[in-house]
């Protein structure tokens, strides 16, 4: 995870393509790898029909490396109404972008995400579960954040959205992370 996003996408497309040219079973493996099922459950939870479409596309001879033209270019987040880049999420809702010196950290771990879905909180990007961070802060706390968050979800402290706010807010808040929701 250490990867730049546009190289890592870069890695994914290439390997994609690769696969696709396997007889019978390369395309479906394709779209496994670059995370089009994915993509298509998001779209569908989440009434997102302009990104279902251009997952759709892949099915169609060409079209796959089209769509995955756009996730290099970037602007596979233009198409769908959310986006899973917290980072460009809060500098669009900021209108600040604090450099690289900051992190976007998820109040509401990527970790948990599918946990957090079940429960009602549809996008852990969005921009309100974010905080600014130090870099250096933000590593060394990442682990132990996490591990309470895991507690609070294996014990049944966190069990609906309620809940999973009110810690949310009473953990980042002990962390000194600003709360926005």
């Amino acid at each position: 995870d250490n990867l730049d996003p546009g190289l890592k996408q870069w890695i994914i497309a290439g390997v994609s393509m690769a696969v696709s040219f396997i007889p019978l079973v390369g395309p479906i493996l394709a779209c496994v790898i670059d995370g089009t099922f994915v993509d298509m459950i998001n779209a569908l939870k989440n009434g997102d029909w302009a990104m279902l479409g251009m997952c759709a596309l892949a099915f169609v001879p060409g079209m796959k490396q089209a769509k995955m033209g756009f996730k290099v270019l970037g602007h596979a987040d233009d198409i769908g109404k959310a986006t899973k880049n917290l980072r460009k999420n809060m500098i669009k809702a900021t209108g600040k972008d604090p450099g690289r010196a900051f992190e976007a950290h998820h109040n509401l771990p990527q970790k948990f995400e599918k946990f957090f879905n079940k429960k009602g909180i549809d996008n852990v990007h969005d921009s309100k579960y974010g905080a600014w961070v130090e870099k250096g802060s933000h590593r060394s706390d990442a682990y132990a954040f996490n591990k309470e968050w895991e507690s609070a979800i294996t014990s049944g402290r966190v069990h609906d959205k309620d809940s999973i706010e009110a810690f949310g807010r009473e953990l980042a808040g002990g962390y000194g992370y600003d709360v926005r929701f």
